[in-house]
């Protein structure tokens, strides 16, 4: 795997120190359990390399976006108490099985995610974020991009988690891991800020069957009217920052790029026709569910309503090539499986669409019925966000305030 960066970090040193005397043997212990649940392998950071002639390809897409910190499964209305609904939606532990599965029975697997990783639950409140790192890290994901949510706690809070250093929750020290993959933000301009300088990548190229992927992201540029970005972070033009790099990517002889999107998929379906040389956009942002509606509401049922397009969307390029637009809707509710047959010019030829509701076991009056769901949950995924889990149990003992008269509160998705 290499990494086309100008600036490009050292993701292999993976895991922050814990300060402090007093904890340093608690910590040992703590970072001994997450040392031994993380799966997994460490990557290195280089330059491009000489490239063979192109030759026909077939890759397996799989993609997530806006996962919101929904670490463990849910029910169909949200709500992270099981109650009495079922079936259970969602979970890193079922998600990394599912994944599991695939990588074993396909040859060329990529696992993409186009961001808003952060917040939603309580785990980014207490873990502010490096939960949900460490989680990418188990689930071995191969690039992500960031969204707006990921800037909600500001630039420095930020780069402390992409940093992989300590996290206080509940006066106690945590240690946590760097991001073992790429983070691609194509047009985010950090040059000027400090706390993320070095953190982020242009680009990524990954490999596989010996054929080279480039794979850009972008994120909206109302960042920083949504969320807290602060003043040196600049976000630039959509399509100007893409093909300049796409172009660079091309001069280098990468004909197959992939781009992540936190931007909308109206935003991306208006966007691919101004572009060259993009094959594949993974989009996020506003939650899209795509796909055949009546095939949805069968498996997911009340949800197929919720359907936006078809998966994937076909747009046309300014080349004239077709854009494979595909988006996953929220919360990892669903694992997006697409299966792309590229010419060996690097254009998509063929695709079959296989995206997958991440069912779980039903609760009904008290009873538990596992006998449906799409896959058991990895032990060893499952054991570490236990682990992640009692820290949050202890934030949310916390009292911050007290209320003298009823509070009502609002639910709103994103």
């Amino acid at each position: 795997m290499r990494y086309l960066n100008r600036d490009c970090p050292a993701w292999a040193d993976h895991v922050g120190m814990t300060h402090g005397s007093a904890n340093m043997r608690r910590d040992a212990i703590f970072f001994a359990i997450l040392a031994a649940l993380s799966l997994a392998g460490l990557s290195g950071c280089a330059g491009s390399s000489a490239k063979s002639p192109a030759r026909p390809i077939t890759l397996t897409l799989l993609h997530t976006n806006d996962t919101h910190s929904r670490l463990e499964p849910f029910p169909r209305d949200g709500e992270l108490s099981a109650g009495n609904q079922g079936p259970q939606q969602g979970g890193v532990a079922r998600r990394k099985t599912l994944i599991d599965r695939i990588r074993a029975s396909e040859p060329n697997v990529l696992l993409l995610d186009a961001g808003d990783n952060f917040q939603g639950t309580i785990f980014y409140n207490a873990w502010k974020g490096s939960a949900e790192i460490m989680a990418l890290n188990a689930l071995g994901y191969d690039a992500t991009t960031l969204g707006n949510h990921e800037f909600d706690l500001g630039p420095a809070e930020l780069g402390r988690a992409l940093r992989g250093e300590p996290v206080v929750i509940a006066d106690t020290s945590y240690p946590t891991e760097k991001p073992r993959l790429p983070i691609v933000a194509t047009n985010v301009d950090v040059a000027a800020e400090p706390a993320l300088r070095g953190l982020l990548a242009r680009s990524a190229v990954l490999e596989r069957g010996g054929e080279r992927f480039g794979i850009l992201g972008v994120v909206t540029q109302d960042v920083p009217a949504i969320s807290s970005p602060g003043p040196n972070v600049r976000f630039l033009d959509y399509v100007a920052s893409v093909q300049d790099e796409v172009d660079r990517l091309t001069a280098a002889g990468i004909d197959k790029i992939i781009l992540l999107s936190h931007s909308g998929y109206p935003v991306d379906l208006a966007q691919a026709p101004r572009l060259r040389g993009v094959d594949l956009v993974v989009s996020g942002h506003d939650h899209a569910l795509l796909g055949d509606p009546a095939a949805v509401e069968a498996v997911a049922p009340g949800q197929g309503t919720l359907v936006k397009g078809p998966y994937p969307t076909v747009a046309t390029a300014a080349d004239g090539e077709p854009v494979l637009v595909v988006s996953g809707y929220e919360w990892g509710r669903w694992l997006g499986q697409l299966k792309v047959s590229f010419d060996e010019r690097g254009v998509i030829k063929r695709w079959e669409a296989k995206p997958i509701f991440v069912r779980g076991c039903a609760f009904v009056r008290g009873a538990v019925d596992c006998s449906q769901q799409v896959a058991p949950e990895d032990s060893v995924v499952k054991a570490q966000v236990a682990a992640y889990r009692a820290p949050v149990d202890q934030f949310s003992d916390v009292v911050v305030a007290q209320a003298r008269l009823p509070v009502a509160v609002e639910k709103h998705s994103g």
